[in-house]
């Protein structure tokens, strides 16, 4: 036996990258990022309010109170047109642009409204609650790097970088024949699994499971159904061909049929070493089974027993 690390190793530099495929941004949830993304917008585009408030000039507010003039309203998403001079104020919104001329925000609790005056009770400093230009990213800044399973924190960001489509890695796409353990898992992963239907007593050559795919697979992989393996032409076919064997303790001929695939993966420990009598040692590697499904809902409670007791034979 060899440890993970070398293990994993070997199986890595044996494998070559899918390459690529272009995909919308809200389709690309739980992909693997081909390549680093970078922002094609600067977020905020200009400073803007990040309080409810009065944007106002730091200097007339130093010494307080302080009796400013209304002379407008900046709503956000709009914005106030004019231009804010010495003794004047804006009523301005979160997310709103800071007015020209502004350079600071006083809150809204620190303030007393009277008609079109408003008096400032609390000083405030240049650049406060304000959120200068590109403080989130600036165009060309790097986003999300390239490898990264993409979370939902990632693809809002990315649109949020105004990417409608994302660069990512081809999931690679599996042949599946017999049971489905750890099917689940695979698709979790980032795998693309197909099943492939076979009746009992049926071959397959490479053809027929291209077909019943509806493509090309990046790997055969044939799980223990307690049968020999159905394939015509195994040892000559295109992809990688993996025999999982759950059942070994039963059946004593899976260790020569499985010289015929490219990998083997043993469910029983203890029986690799009738394996490896068989096998290199890089052909094949422990695997535990696993049969995780989706999440159920737990089963209602028994109904209550009518007896407690149960009699069989004569009383």
């Amino acid at each position: 036996m060899i440890p993970v690390e070398a293990a994993l190793a070997k199986i890595l530099t044996a494998l070559t990258p899918l390459g690529a495929e272009e995909v919308s941004v809200e389709a690309a949830l739980g992909r693997v990022l081909a390549e680093d993304v970078a922002a094609r917008v600067t977020q905020p585009p200009k400073p803007v309010s990040a309080m409810d408030g009065y944007a106002v000039k730091a200097a007339d507010v130093a010494i307080v109170p302080a009796t400013l003039t209304v002379i407008g309203e900046a709503p956000a998403g709009r914005g106030f047109q004019g231009m804010v001079e010495s003794g004047q104020a804006v009523r301005i919104f979160t997310g709103a642009p800071l007015p020209r001329g502004a350079d600071a925000i006083v809150i809204q609790e620190d303030t007393e409204r009277d008609g079109d005056a408003v008096i400032v009770k609390e000083a405030a400093t240049a650049g406060r609650h304000v959120r200068r230009a590109g403080l989130d990213f600036r165009t060309g800044d790097s986003g999300i790097p390239a490898g990264q399973r993409l979370s939902p924190a990632d693809i809002a960001l990315a649109a949020a970088m105004n990417l409608a489509t994302l660069n990512v890695c081809k999931r690679p796409v599996i042949a599946w024949v017999g049971w489905m353990f750890f099917w689940h898992g695979v698709i979790e992963e980032g795998f693309k699994p197909r099943s492939v239907p076979l009746q009992a007593g049926e071959t397959l050559t490479y053809e027929d499971i291209v077909r019943r795919c509806g493509e090309e697979p990046d790997m055969v992989l044939y799980l223990d159904r307690s049968l020999p393996p159905p394939f015509i032409g195994l040892e000559s076919f295109p992809c990688p061909t993996c025999f999982y064997c759950v059942d070994s303790h039963i059946h004593s001929w899976y260790p020569a049929y499985a010289q015929a695939f490219d990998l083997c993966a043993v469910s029983l420990r203890d029986h690799m070493p009738r394996f490896l009598g068989q096998l290199g040692e890089e052909q094949i590697f422990w695997l535990p089974p696993s049969m995780k499904e989706p999440e159920k809902t737990p089963p209602s409670p028994e109904s209550a027993k009518e007896h407690d007791l149960l009699f069989v034979g004569n009383v």
